[in-house]
């Protein structure tokens, strides 16, 4: 990516613009993030022209906000857009009854923003509040870590002795910011436009918004590009996103449009020219505005009124003051006629302070920020450099906007921040006179320079300041009003979900038995959030429509007639497989195929392809971010355990070393905990689900397995609280015997046992298990899975191969579409459907069964550590000792947890 030189303008007075850390960017993104998911009324600041009558209108005070003539701490009262259309569609002769029942349709309205996920606390200013320090959580990353900020704000690489600046917080007084959340945000992002449009601040924001979401993408799914000088591009590829940077330091056409060559001796600003640079950021979903330090040229500003091109130009002068205003006014037409406010939302970023003269915080004269360490601890400062006139301007454009624009004001907090400037520490684009390097304040970026200098360069912030940009960003984006909410755990939080219903069992010859997925899907209406219209007669029907559509987690809808299970494998190298077996430390060592020697890597390259439609595919920051505060657990055998491991190095590589851990809390559980998340994944061994001989989690091999009757509860109390369950159960009933069936308990002396077929067997811990479910999952917060069986490949035969072989060599799959191994037993699936179809709880079917029939390539055969010596005749005939039971990872079970997160949340 270009570097952008700083810029430079003689003036009479020629002042360099101050430059604060990337430390203080990042607040500025934390504000956005803030102001984007929490932009409540508390602090998003939508003017509105319907200020005065706070009684009628919800108004929001930003008290102690924005400064006006000669208070240091004036007031602009704001507010979450009201429409004006609620005055001018009121009438005198409309009833008393009809007027409140249209304010309260408007109030509705009202609370609503494009891309809330929650509100933000009542009567909470977070503008208003002070520094802390926070050596625990800041800063959020290290300079080093970003390859994406530019030279003149990398300060430690420029050798700045200090590190204090990055330490601390911003607290507000009445509240608390909530935790920038880098997985949420992309997530929000994903299929989005995401544009910060101003001028070299407004570019160190979006460097600091790059820097605090890269790390959770991986190298080959992110890209920094440019379509053209003004426009600089970071891609998403994975999330079809991007965050751009748009220069554009008037809004306006100017002669200082160039992105790397604007140093001009006077410039001018072309009237009512907004779509010259507009034109490019139409279609953008998220907008953050910014101008104000390149009007400040201590002279009156020359306005075009004609084109840049005509031969004669015609200009007038006009005051600062003025010049600005039609600044705001342009930008907001535009936004009126250009963004659709019920899908985008538009941000301003007020100005930002320079620190050039000490004297404004009681320093010595002529002094700056040149080696400031400290912070300006008045609660009241304001400095010089932060005209008040302007923020009047503001103000009153503002107010009288038909728009919302949210207003981040960062002024006062980070008037307080002189410390956190680049200072001398950054590239320097010119060699230093030896004046210069004998008088440091003369070169620091923040401070006044000779009249003589030709330079008037940008302010430049530190990534902290940038940081806290971003983390404002992200609050009012995502916590903005209840317009878009966007809840992991409780989509439609007001609607049941009915029992399952229609399921197809295929007749006893049918060597695929399709079972059809108990899951429910939104009607259109429903998924938008409408309310079903309905005669009374149809109401009863209505509510049992409702009853059918919510799913906890659900966050889309899959394709209509889409049978995610029926379909065909396709070589992917591209995108298989989706980590490496040496990149995940959790994989136990009985499927470690790589690693105990097997020569071929072909099975990891397979993706699973639906008949009629496509997967979603995994994004593991979703599903991060929808496990959080939450517990999900899997149940039952050793290939559950490998689908758990599956899904813990689907996830791991986005949590840092410091926020995860594994570890076991009793000998059945075994937790892997997401720290940061406040989230588990857990695994539970229970192989038959049941009380058995056979519980152990490393002793169980009994000559005779033994189930105890109706004993769900055993094990069952320690699934109790789990948000999101997994279970499975089925090769430990194959024992090719009858099942034996404990009626009392294990330290019976005399111990009552009948015999069961398998099948009558299964079908009593499927009643168990639903019943356990129903009494103790809550259909509204929850989601329960059942995997079908795996099958063995144990028997050649079955695919035509030679007697007596099993997987054991093999490096290719089945490619008859009709396949259907022998251990696969139908009447074992006829069970589950005839117990499933009668239940009165949801549960999601996995039949990951047809599709893994085709993979005999994907067991580990021998190529696992083997628990026990091996004998002469084993090694010399190694299939009489391949696994052909467990599969390998990565592999085929990162398939089966790619169904379930499409399941989960694309039922």
């Amino acid at each position: 990516m270009k570097a952008v030189l700083p810029a430079s303008v003689p003036v009479n007075q020629t002042v360099r613009k101050g430059r604060l850390s990337p430390f203080v960017f990042t607040l500025l993104a934390f504000i956005i993030f803030v102001a984007i998911l929490y932009g409540q009324d508390y602090f998003s600041c939508s003017f509105s022209s319907n200020i005065i009558n706070l009684d009628d209108h919800r108004l929001l005070k930003l008290s102690d906000e924005l400064p006006f003539d000669n208070n240091p701490k004036p007031i602009i009262k704001s507010v979450e857009l009201e429409e004006r259309k609620e005055k001018e569609e009121g009438s005198e002769s409309k009833s008393g009854d009809q007027k409140k029942g249209k304010k309260k349709k408007k109030k509705k309205e009202e609370k609503m923003l494009p891309f809330a996920v929650g509100k933000g606390e009542e009567g909470c200013d977070i503008f208003s509040g002070k520094w802390v320090r926070d050596e625990k959580n800041k800063p959020m990353y290290e300079e080093w870590e970003c390859p994406y900020i530019q030279p003149q704000l990398t300060c430690q690489e420029h050798g700045r002795p200090d590190r204090d600046y990055q330490f601390w917080r911003w607290q507000p007084n009445s509240c608390d910011l909530p935790k920038f959340n880098a997985t949420l945000m992309l997530e929000t992002l994903r299929g989005k436009r995401m544009l910060f449009v101003g001028d070299s601040l407004n570019r160190g924001q979006y460097v600091s918004m790059i820097c605090l979401l890269h790390r959770l993408v991986p190298e080959q799914g992110k890209v920094m590009e440019s379509s053209y000088d003004s426009l600089t591009i970071f891609r998403l590829k994975d999330y079809n996103a991007t965050i751009e940077f748009y220069w554009a330091p008037f809004l306006l056409e100017s002669n200082s449009d160039n992105a790397v060559i604007h140093r001009v001796s006077d410039r001018i600003v072309r009237k009512g020219s907004i779509n010259t640079h507009g034109k490019h950021w139409k279609g953008a979903d998220i907008i953050v505005f910014n101008t104000y330090l390149w009007w400040m040229t201590g002279l009156k500003m020359k306005i075009l009124k004609g084109s840049f091109k005509d031969e004669e130009k015609e200009i007038e002068e006009l005051s600062t003051e003025e010049a600005y205003r039609m600044g705001m006014r342009s930008m907001l037409k535009w936004v009126e006629r250009t963004m659709d406010l019920k899908k985008t939302r538009v941000f301003f970023t007020s100005m930002s302070p320079t620190h050039s003269k000490s004297v404004d915080w009681g320093g010595e004269p002529g002094g700056n920020c040149y080696n400031e360490t400290s912070m300006i601890e008045d609660p009241n400062y304001w400095g010089s450099d932060s005209r008040k006139s302007i923020m009047n301007v503001i103000g009153e454009e503002f107010s009288k906007s038909k728009v919302p624009i949210s207003f981040l004001n960062i002024t006062q907090l980070s008037s307080y921040r002189k410390d956190a400037h680049t200072q001398i520490y950054k590239k320097q684009w010119s060699p230093l006179t030896p004046e210069q390097l004998a008088n440091p304040k003369s070169y620091a970026d923040c401070a006044a320079l000779p009249a003589s200098s030709p330079v008037l360069k940008k302010d430049r912030l530190f990534p902290f300041f940038f940081t806290l940009l971003a983390l404002v960003v992200f609050v009012a984006i995502l916590y903005g009003q209840d317009y878009f909410s966007f809840s992991f755990n409780n989509l439609h939080h007001d609607h049941h979900v009915l029992p399952p219903s229609d399921r197809d069992l295929p007749p006893s010859d049918d060597p695929k038995p399709p079972i059809k997925s108990v899951d429910f899907e939104a009607t259109e209406e429903e998924e938008m959030g409408l309310t079903l219209a309905s005669e009374p007669r149809e109401e009863k029907e209505t509510k049992k429509r409702e009853k059918a559509v919510a799913l906890p987690f659900a966050v889309g809808k899959g394709e209509e007639g889409c049978d995610i299970f029926s379909g065909k494998w396709v070589r992917d190298e591209k995108n298989k497989p989706n980590y490496q077996e040496a990149e995940c430390p959790y994989i136990h060592p009985q499927i470690t195929c790589q690693e105990h020697g097997r020569p071929d890597r072909d099975y990891q390259f397979w993706r699973w392809q639906p008949n009629s439609c496509d997967l979603p595919q995994f994004n593991a920051s979703l599903m991060l971010e929808a496990l959080r505060g939450k517990r999900m657990l899997f149940v039952g055998d050793s290939l559950n355990r490998g689908q758990f491991i599956s899904m813990v190095c689907l996830l791991h590589r986005l949590v840092p070393e410091n926020g995860k851990s594994m570890k076991s809390s009793l000998d059945s559980l075994t937790v892997f905990h997401l720290k940061d998340y406040n989230a588990t994944i857990e695994f539970y061994w229970a192989p038959l689900l049941l009380e058995s001989n056979s519980d152990n989690p490393t002793k169980h091999r009994v000559p005779h397995r033994i189930v105890r009757k109706n004993s769900i509860n055993t094990h069952g109390k320690h699934w109790k609280g789990a948000d999101i369950v997994v279970f499975n159960t089925y090769i430990w009933w194959m024992s090719g015997y009858k099942m034996r069936i404990l009626k009392g308990s294990f330290k019976d002396e005399v111990q009552e046992i009948e015999e069961m077929s398998t099948e009558e067997a299964y079908r009593m811990a499927m009643k168990n298990m639903l019943k356990w479910v129903e009494k103790n999952m809550e259909p509204k917060k929850t989601r329960v899975f059942f995997t079908s069986m795996s099958p063995t490949h144990a028997k050649s035969i079955d695919w035509a191969g030679k007697p007596g072989g099993n997987c054991y060599g093999e490096t290719t799959m089945i490619d008859d579409p009709n396949y259907w191994g022998s251990d696969c037993r139908k009447s074992i699936m006829r069970v589950i459907d005839e117990e499933f179809s009668q239940s009165k709880v949801p549960l999601s079917f996995l039949n990951i069964t047809q599709l893994s029939n085709y993979r005999k390539d994907a067991h580990t055969q021998i190529y696992k550590k083997q628990w026990s010596p091996l004998t002469p005749e084993q090694l010399a005939d190694p299939k009489s000792y391949a696994d052909c039971l467990h599969w390998c990872l990565p592999g085929l079970q990162d398939t089966w947890n790619e169904l379930l997160f499409a399941k989960l949340f694309y039922p």
